[in-house]
């Protein structure tokens, strides 16, 4: 079996035991994500760490730095849940979080693995180093 080639953000997964934990897989999927205007804006595109580290923030809490999903993209399964949780969001988290829609393209193996989908169709994926969604997303909301 050919070895994975490295994860972006290796080294901070490397800090975490068990990350990205053993249960995820590599797959092919159609997939959800929460976007600003510019669905090719890299802002779209980074992990919650990286967003952090650029603006010079600190975690929410000193945990988080330590949780997997914070170096890894949040996706969901389907539109409904996607539509489901980005409408629980009140209007102030969602322009905090500088979100204005819902993208869907679809993730392939070659992209990274993805954790299992939960029971409100969230997933995360570990992105591949080098991997780019430029032109594989369109909004759809």
């Amino acid at each position: 079996m050919a070895e994975s080639p490295p994860f972006k953000y290796q080294e901070e997964l490397d800090k975490i035991n068990n990350c990205p934990h053993s249960s995820c897989e590599e797959s092919e999927r159609t997939s959800f994500r929460f976007v600003n205007d510019d669905v090719e804006d890299e802002d779209n595109w980074i992990s919650k760490a990286e967003k952090d580290r650029r603006e010079n923030k600190f975690p929410r809490s000193p945990s988080l730095a330590k949780e997997c999903s914070y170096h890894a993209l949040s996706f969901f399964d389907t539109i409904d849940s996607a539509q489901k949780k980005l409408n629980s969001f009140n209007p102030s988290i969602k322009e905090k979080m500088n979100i204005s829609g819902i993208a869907t393209g679809k993730i392939v193996t070659d992209d990274g693995v993805c954790s299992p989908i939960n029971k409100m169709g969230h997933f995360s994926l570990y992105e591949y180093e080098k991997v780019s969604f430029k032109g594989r997303f369109e909004k759809v909301e």
